[in-house]
């Protein structure tokens, strides 16, 4: 789910909207610059976000259904994984989020 109060407090900055301009919503650099500018404007130690395309089409840059960036933002750094995903919109971003917390639990216990 997103928060558009969040999103567009970030847009205002004009990076996530440049970054969205050149790479489109569903890409690796927008996840990253996402998390990265959650994790700066809330002063937290993690931030995770998660873009992509639930469905039911492709969007109008043309990513297929399923596709799904899940960036992780630490003061280590950021990581972003593509992940591709199958079945209805539901299963989709249901799968996103159990992947967006696999992956920050791992972040969290390494080696586990």
């Amino acid at each position: 789910t997103s928060s558009p109060e969040l999103t567009d407090s970030l847009a205002r900055k004009g990076d996530l909207a440049q970054v969205i301009s050149s790479n489109g919503p569903v890409s690796a650099e927008t996840a990253t610059l996402m998390a990265e500018s959650i994790r700066a404007k809330l002063g937290t130690t993690y931030a995770v976000a998660i873009t992509g395309n639930a469905g039911p089409t492709a969007d109008v840059d043309g990513k297929a259904v399923g596709l799904v960036y899940i960036a992780i933002a630490s003061a280590a750094g950021t990581s972003v994984e593509e992940c591709k995903f199958r079945g209805i919109r539901e299963d989709i971003r249901a799968r996103a989020e159990q992947t967006a917390l696999r992956l920050l639990r791992e972040r969290l216990i390494p080696n586990d």
